[in-house]
């Protein structure tokens, strides 16, 4: 008698190709640090704005990181080589300086430091926005504490002007002790950096940042109230129909309702972070920023956790950021800002080709603006370091041994903006809904290990080689990212949900120091 045959084996699933982002330039001249130092500024005056009263336009201007070319006082010649990368307006800049001049000024227990800086911080306000007297005043108050050895009030010369750009100037000024000339906002960044150190460590930005734990506290009361509220509504309906059930329209509004209370709240969460860091660093060098929501996001936010819609207003303007204005990437806390050498083989903008030919291994900016592109990332970064399926696991992160501590001993949250208070913050609204994903721990304890070998080395360049942990930390970053700018997108009304791309059902590293604490 024949012997049954055995079944045949299943022939192997091909490999899953590995995903191509698209990669888009930045258009800036701006280098790492550079742009860092403006992203620093950025975070810092929109953290503390309420202890600083800067204006909401003026915190509109910082979105725009790599500036207006040719504005703010420079004339601009024929040639493109003339161009000098502009920051914000003489008022905006005036604004910040003096803000954090009168913060540093009111912290000081020392009259000596009080009464010097009275006399220039004044000739700051009467300045009219005219950049060199603002820099005259500053030079003033530096040079006349320069004999204290606690003075706060210490800061670089500004960057030097363009040799190639003319500045229109119809008063003649007379300088002080300095043959600088100052007509560029951008020339003040150094010394918005130092001013923005020392503020620091003044009494309002300390008693703002206790505050900010107390204000994390009492809106996750509030989004769980609001989520109950939500519930309680969703089983009334389940309630009404009993026979029928709920529509698929119904459940898909209750969904909604839910994903809309957990972005919110991270909207909102990122407006009390204690420090901000980029995202992280992926296999082969490259940094990921992306910077906090604005203030008018943040504000319509908080008001759809209160119960109330709310559309937010960008640029003074209700709604309307399209995707061309998306694709423009002027709007840093709009995209993921990568800096770092084009991967080999990557797929790069049809606008781009001709340019990155000529570019070879330059580090540069890259920006995703696309939801899509940015799971696109995650999922390259996965593969390439096979770290596993690239799907946001919401992993809980305390008490892994990737909690840092700040100054004063509390726990801090890793998020993808920076550290944060750590807080009895529920679980997703989401984790509720029915999903096939599920938290794998299978591999920790490699990765662990992987992470202890791995934690000293360097690379070829010097920069040191982010472990396991802190890839899947970068990923998870991203995937989360992602889904919250799907949203955002959506809130912002300038395009419809088609347009803009399906919310994923399935949702999709250290901080910097002290010292370099938003700089």
């Amino acid at each position: 008698m024949r012997k049954p045959r055995a079944p045949k084996a299943k022939p192997a699933a091909p490999p899953k190709p590995v995903p191509k982002p698209l990669w888009t330039r930045i258009e800036t001249s701006l280098d790492q640090p550079a742009a860092e130092a403006r992203i620093y500024i950025r975070e810092f005056v929109q953290r503390f704005s309420s202890v600083l009263n800067i204006s909401k336009t003026h915190l509109d201007e910082l979105e725009e990181i790599a500036g207006t070319t040719g504005e703010h006082g420079a004339r601009i010649g024929d040639d493109e080589e003339d161009e000098v990368e502009g920051w914000v307006s003489e008022p905006c800049v005036k604004a910040i300086i003096l803000s954090l001049l009168v913060a540093i000024a009111n912290s000081t227990d020392n009259e000596v430091i009080a009464k010097v800086a009275k006399g220039p911080i004044g000739d700051v306000r009467a300045s009219g926005a005219n950049l060199n007297k603002i820099w005259m005043a500053l030079a003033s108050l530096r040079d006349g504490l320069r004999k204290v050895p606690s003075s706060p009030f210490r800061y670089p010369d500004p960057l030097p002007p363009s040799s190639r750009v003319v500045y229109r100037t119809t008063r003649g000024i007379h300088q002080a002790d300095t043959d600088l000339f100052v007509g560029n906002s951008a020339q003040l960044v150094p010394i918005v950096s130092a001013l923005v150190e020392s503020a620091l460590h003044t009494k309002a930005i300390r008693e703002e940042l206790d505050h900010g734990v107390e204000h994390e506290k009492s809106l996750t009361r509030d989004v769980r109230e609001e989520t109950s509220r939500q519930k309680a509504n969703w089983d009334e309906l389940k309630a009404k129909g009993k026979e029928k059930g709920p529509s698929k329209a119904e459940r898909e509004q209750h969904k909604q309702a839910l994903q809309d209370i957990e972005h919110a709240h991270r909207v909102v969460s990122s407006d009390h972070i204690l420090r901000y860091a980029p995202l992280g660093q992926d296999h082969e060098g490259r940094v990921y920023y992306l910077l906090t929501p604005s203030e008018a996001e943040r504000e319509a936010a908080l008001q759809l956790i209160a119960g109330k819609d709310s559309k937010v207003k960008i640029n003074r303007r209700r709604g309307g950021l399209t995707e061309e204005d998306r694709r423009t990437m002027r709007r840093w806390s709009w995209f993921v800002a990568v800096w770092g050498k084009l991967p080999n083989g990557a797929a790069v903008d049809n606008d781009d080709d001709d340019e990155i030919e000529d570019a070879g291994d330059e580090e540069r900016w890259w920006g995703f603006y696309e939801p899509g592109e940015i799971r696109k990332m995650a999922e390259w970064i996965a593969m390439k370091c096979e770290l596993g399926d690239a799907k946001s696991k919401r992993r809980v992160r305390s008490g892994e041994g990737s909690g840092a501590h700040s100054a004063d001993g509390k726990t801090l949250e890793k998020t993808a903006f920076g550290s944060s208070p750590e807080t009895s913050r529920p679980p997703s609204p989401m984790s509720d809904l029915p999903s096939d994903d599920e938290d794998d721990d299978t591999g920790r304890d490699s990765d662990e290990e992987d992470d202890i070998s791995a934690y000293m080395r360097v690379s070829s360049q010097g920069k040191p080689i982010p472990t396991k942990r802190q890839l899947r930390g970068l990923v998870d970053g991203l995937q989360e990212y992602a889904d919250l700018l799907q949203w955002r997108i959506r809130r912002i009304g300038g395009e419809s949900g088609s347009e803009a791309g399906e919310i994923h059902a399935e949702n999709a590293n250290s901080a910097i120091p002290a010292k370099k604490f938003y700089q």
